[in-house]
């Protein structure tokens, strides 16, 4: 996978502290590859909705989208936890014009949880009907 590419799959970023139910956006953060070619940014959207954006060469390659996976794991969120981490290293390859290919990135992990008031609400309403 070329190293661009894998930048982007590699890459997420967070945003600052999110208020459930808040009626603006948090502040947005970005990552850069490490050449500085290309930017993702991380933002949640009102509602908890996590969002990304990409840029090549400071032009928009992909508009502000959703992340999110359906039926319900698309809105709700607030960030757990987050980690950095920067990668360099190479790897060998068999065929292709070069024999040695350079594996750089680097990467900001955000783990989401379903916000505190949503689960609780979705906890009591599975006690009563159990009960």
């Amino acid at each position: 996978m070329p190293t661009t590419a894998k930048n982007i799959l590699n890459v997420l970023c967070t945003s600052s502290t999110l208020f459930c139910g808040a009626v603006t956006v948090s502040a947005i953060e970005q990552v850069k590859s490490p050449d500085g070619k290309v930017m993702v940014e991380f933002l949640m959207q009102t509602g908890g909705v996590p969002a990304y954006q990409v840029e090549y060469l400071g032009k928009p390659i992909v508009l502000e989208s959703r992340l999110g996976l359906l039926p319900d794991f698309t809105h709700g969120f607030e960030i757990a936890r987050i980690s950095e981490n920067e990668h360099q290293g190479e790897w060998t390859q068999n065929y292709g014009e070069r024999k040695v290919v350079p594996d750089n990135y680097r990467e900001l992990n955000v783990d989401l949880q379903k916000c505190r008031a949503k689960r609780e609400k979705a906890e009591n309403a599975k006690n009563a009907k159990e009960h």
